[in-house]
Parts: C-alpha cells; structure tokens; sequence
C-alpha cells in the first residue's frame, strides 16, 4: 500500500511517468480535502464528472 501526501510527492519518487503508471492501474483513491495542486484537482474534476 502507497499513501501519498500529495501527487507531487509521488513525481519525486517515481518521476512523472512511473506516477502516471502507479495512478492508472489503482484499485481505489482517497482524496482529503486541502489539496492545493491545480492540475491534479482537475484531473480528479473529470474523473468524478457531474
């Protein structure tokens, strides 16, 4: 199990392809609130749509 403060954290580690890879083939994600990063909160926007 991988729990991760941010998805920057994660590009550090893994770098932005390991990252993409590591997000793609989760079974499940959790998402506290006070995320600042805007791209990924947009990422998450599309992904839950309306």
């Amino acid at each position: 199990m991988t729990i991760l403060q941010s998805w920057s954290q994660g590009v550090a580690v893994w770098g932005r392809t390991g990252m993409d890879k590591l997000w793609s083939a989760s079974n499940a994600a959790v998402c506290g609130g006070g995320v600042k990063e805007e791209d990924f909160r947009e990422t998450l926007s599309k992904l839950i749509g309306t």
